[in-house]
Formats: structure tokens, sequence, C-alpha cells
């Protein structure tokens, strides 16, 4: 029983029912979501960001978390 309690694998099983956690919440929060857009604003310049904020350029995404 020494073998199965060692820690590698309670190490593992722990890493990965957190990361099956993490995933489930993410996809209750962003259902059937194929791209995050708040990840989109990295990509972004900050005159491009401001012009959006004010609404100076149309904002077509595909999808709005808001």
């Amino acid at each position: 029983i020494k073998t199965y309690l060692s820690v590698a694998p309670v190490l593992t099983t722990l890493w990965f029912g957190s990361l099956a956690g993490l995933l489930i919440e993410i996809n209750r929060l962003f259902p059937d979501a194929l791209s995050f857009p708040f990840f989109y604003f990295y990509l972004l310049t900050s005159d491009e960001i401001s012009q959006i904020r004010y609404k100076k350029i149309a904002t077509n995404f595909s999808y709005h978390p808001f």
C-alpha cells in the first residue's frame, strides 16, 4: 500500500482533479466558447482599444461576454 500513496501518484491525482475542475468551471462560465474574447485585447494597440472604448469604430466580435 506504500506504493499507491507515494508522492507522484497523489500529486498527479490532485493535479488532474484540479485541472478537470478548472475546465468544468471555465465551460460553465463560457459555454460552447471556441475562443475567449478577452484574449483578443492583448493583440490590439492602445489606439485601437481607445477607439473601441469610445465607440469610434464598430465592434463586430463574434461573441460578447457581457
